[in-house]
């Protein structure tokens, strides 16, 4: 299977054709600059595999580590803050 590679040109490019929603799948790689510019265009990057999202499950276990180092004990509803937070990411 051929990965492919996302790049800031191609954000740039799915804007000027009036893509505002681009859906990425396991194989895609989305380069840091592309993902950033997705963020700026206001297009919204979905992914339409099932498999887990390895990257964000690893933020969101640092991100909780650290909220609780931080506050001591984990706040109610930390969980779902989370969660919401890296749904828009």
């Amino acid at each position: 299977m051929s990965r492919r590679c996302l790049t800031k040109r191609d954000i740039d490019e799915c804007v000027d054709a009036g893509v505002d929603v681009l859906e990425v799948d396991a194989r895609t790689i989305v380069t840091d600059l592309a993902r950033e510019r997705a963020q700026e265009r206001g297009v919204r990057l979905a992914r339409t595999d099932d498999a887990p999202d390895r990257e964000g499950t690893e933020l969101r276990q640092q991100v909780r580590a650290a909220v609780i180092a931080r506050l001591g004990q984990a706040p109610d509803g930390l969980d779902a803050v989370i969660d919401r937070v890296l749904a828009r990411r």
